[in-house]
């Protein structure tokens, strides 16, 4: 029990010595993280600043904690590409949709981005706390390596998102061919009902047997007095005939 009020009484201490801007944080993360669980629309410009404002973030928690480390510092470049293949390989986020008369977008809800950020205020806190207690721990490379890697991962997450998001745009710009292809309603309008009167061409193809019928005798027979009553019915309707 001794234990358990010694603990309690160094958490409440804790508390009450953490800056009012540690909370401010916490608040706006919470807000921003809130507002990724339901559907929303985006423009460009919110979509870039949300990631450059939490990358410069997790930057800051990352050079306040460990200055210029290069363990640190490799660890996070590495993890955040990874985790920016993984998040691109899956394609997430999946539920994106391009408005293009407003050129903004419709990106589907989702906890990730929030608990990412939960996840990254907790690694802040506590290794802020850790080292104001133990100051030498700033040249441990283990810690070093292990703060880089989780202050990584919001960073990769919010640029594979905004990737996926801006990659949607570009598939439904890409140029068309000449033409459109009509399918569902439209098609059923284009085409005519099946009551509708149809006219059929008489004209003879140039096929074999339709050029061996026009070489045809009788065919000929035919055709010169057509004309010859045409000619007739000219005469008779011109003065001087």
């Amino acid at each position: 029990m001794k234990g358990i009020s010694e603990a309690t009484e160094f958490l409440f201490e804790v508390l009450r010595h953490t800056p009012a801007f540690v909370w401010a944080i916490l608040v706006a993360l919470l807000t921003i993280g809130g507002l990724q669980l339901r559907e929303q629309t985006l423009s460009r410009a919110r979509v870039l600043v949300t990631t450059v404002s939490l990358a410069v973030l997790a930057l800051a928690g990352l050079l306040a904690a460990f200055r210029f480390h290069w363990v640190a510092w490799l660890a996070w470049l590495a993890g955040g590409m990874a985790v920016f293949t993984f998040a691109a390989g899956v394609q997430w986020p999946r539920r994106v949709r391009h408005l293009v008369e407003r050129d903004a977008f419709v990106v589907g809800g989702s906890a990730v981005p929030l608990l990412a950020m939960l996840s990254m205020f907790i690694v802040f806190y506590a290794l802020n706390v850790a080292l104001a207690l133990h100051p030498d721990w700033k040249q441990d490379s283990r810690l070093a390596l292990a703060a880089g890697i989780a202050y990584s991962i919001l960073p990769g997450l919010l640029l594979a998102r905004a990737h996926m998001i801006f990659a949607s745009a570009r598939t439904i710009s890409r140029p068309k061919r000449r033409g459109r292809l009509i399918v569902g309603s439209e098609a059923n309008r284009a085409q005519p009902p099946l009551s509708a009167c149809t006219m059929h061409n008489s004209s003879v193809g140039f096929s074999g047997s339709s050029r061996s019928n026009t070489a045809s005798p009788l065919t000929k027979k035919r055709t010169c007095r057509r004309i010859w009553s045409c000619s007739l019915i000219m005469r008779k309707r011109m003065p001087g005939y």
